[in-house]
């Protein structure tokens, strides 16, 4: 389908996760759980070792999710299934929102009538309506939901998780269909700037300081580690960021790998070499807190 409508070979692909005795009964078929979202290179929800920083919630209670899920799935505890993450980039994106498009064309049927059956045909699925389930979050949200809007008698539900706006009734604070402006809520007895409009007047703020040198803004500004390094010593850095951290959490750079703040020793983390305040709070979630 894609090919035809792009005059080229497309492919598209997928990871698929196992359940566990898949290899021993070569007799069974699975249910499967479908999982939407940007492109993934593997399925990264589980650790096979425990995280040296504990599990979530902290103290002697804390649970360590991604290897909890690793046991469970690996010792069979949890239902026997197949997962499967959809890879569906193409030269525009990382992925195709999972629906026909006059600029991607037939992704969503691509999908839905050509991997999913050579996914299932593969893994011995059981090949049902009944058997289809959806999953994601953010952008997997608004994909679990379309291809289940879209594909009615294909899947048999949706787990969906803060999609994606679906319509623009509130987006970003803002009714597109009966707000007079995107700038000012509508006010009885004065003009009062939207919420977001003064936080982006905040960040605007904050931009116009990235040419201050290191420490001359104050406590909370930061210096990303490798930027200092690329700038040279001493000279004024066009990406020096301010930060805010709650206490206790740790940010990280992402092209040096290092901690910028907290308490310890640094903590390796493995990413893309953008540099800014958003990468390094992404690398305190990624890391720290799960």
């Amino acid at each position: 389908m894609l090919g035809e409508f792009w005059g080229r070979p497309v492919h598209l692909s997928a990871v698929v996760l196992l359940p566990e005795g898949f290899d021993e009964h070569p007799d069974a078929r699975y249910p499967v759980l479908d999982r939407q979202g940007h492109f993934a290179a593997t399925f990264n929800g589980f650790r096979t070792k425990r995280s040296p920083a504990g599990g979530r919630g902290g103290g002697p209670n804390a649970i360590d999710y991604p290897y909890k899920l690793d046991q469970d799935w690996s010792i069979g505890r949890m239902p026997h299934m197949l997962i499967v993450t959809t890879q569906d980039a193409n030269p525009y994106y990382d992925d195709s929102y999972a629906v026909n498009s006059a600029n991607l064309g037939p992704c969503g049927d691509a999908i839905t009538q050509e991997l999913y059956p050579c996914v299932e045909k593969t893994f011995r699925a059981i090949g049902q309506p009944w058997a289809r389930v959806l999953y994601g979050g953010s952008t997997g949200g608004w994909e679990a939901l379309a291809q289940q809007v879209f594909h009615p008698d294909y899947f048999n539900g949706a787990w969906v998780a803060c999609p994606d706006p679906i319509d623009f009734h509130a987006f970003a604070l803002t009714n597109l269909y009966e707000d007079k402006n995107a700038f000012y809520a509508n006010r009885t007895l004065k003009q009062a700037p939207q919420p977001m409009q003064a936080h982006q007047r905040r960040q605007a703020a904050l931009r116009r300081r990235r040419h201050l040198r290191p420490g001359t803004g104050g406590q909370a500004d930061r210096e990303i580690p490798g930027v200092h390094q690329r700038a040279g010593k001493g000279a004024l850095l066009r990406r020096h960021v301010r930060v805010w951290r709650p206490r206790g959490t740790r940010l990280f750079g992402r092209s040096s790998g290092t901690r910028i703040s907290g308490h310890g020793s640094p903590a390796p983390y493995a990413g893309d070499a953008r540099t800014s305040a958003e990468d390094g709070l992404a690398g305190g979630r990624r890391q720290g807190l799960a």
